[in-house]
């Protein structure tokens, strides 16, 4: 029976049960607040595919539209980020349970500009795995998810200022836990609510309470 679904190119007869959460496309906004008291904000498009294999795919793009200071000079920032995930799914606990062990890749690029003719511009890339666990509170209608996390990360910054620094880089570790609640309003729109915290194994200035709410469909 196990043969001949693989064959056919499904591992279950309908495909995994998750398929009603995780195949989406969702348009959200986030809210971060550092321990420096630091915040940031933005929109983000994140999207999953959960095909009928197993086989579980994510993706997000994001753009800042905020970035508040607790003391600097700073005039303006503005970012942009890219992130894409793959994985395999495993339901077990009569399908009640997902479990997707994951590898991800970050970008990140942001402009930071002062009032003493002096802008700096970061690239940081990350690369991680993590592990996700799903439950199906209510069969199609109401999941809860915890998604575990590290990434290394690698930053290179750019200086352009009448003293003419020297570009830099720097690396860090960063670890996340994040946990989130999806709620298919109908069989069509869905929305959802997270919750991340992440540690910053160099900087615990940078160490961030991130909140974000979206809402989109279910394909």
């Amino acid at each position: 029976m196990l043969i001949s679904m693989c064959i056919s190119g499904k591992i279950y007869a309908d495909g995994n049960p998750f398929q009603v959460y995780d195949n989406n496309l969702m348009l959200g906004y986030n809210n971060t607040i550092y321990d420096s008291g630091n915040s940031s904000g933005g929109f983000n498009l994140q999207g999953e595919a959960l095909l009928d294999v197993g086989i579980w795919l994510s993706g997000t793009a994001g753009y800042m539209l905020y970035y508040n200071r607790s003391s600097s000079v700073l005039n303006k920032v503005t970012g942009a980020n890219l992130g894409i995930s793959a994985g395999y799914a495993f339901p077990v606990a009569n399908n009640r349970i997902n479990l997707i062990p994951y590898a991800t890749a970050q970008h990140i690029g942001q402009s930071l500009s002062t009032g003493y003719d002096m802008s700096q511009v970061d690239y940081i890339d990350g690369y991680g795995v993590g592990f996700i666990s799903e439950y199906d509170v209510i069969q199609k209608t109401l999941k809860l998810r915890l998604n575990l996390g590290v990434m290394a990360q690698n930053t290179k910054t750019s200086y352009v200022s009448p003293e003419n620094y020297p570009d830099t880089s720097s690396q860090n570790s960063l670890w996340v836990i994040n946990p989130s609640i999806q709620w298919n309003i109908t069989k069509i729109i869905t929305s959802q609510f997270s919750y991340g915290y992440s540690i910053n194994s160099v900087n615990s200035n940078l160490n961030a309470n991130v909140f974000n709410i979206a809402v989109g469909i279910v394909y």
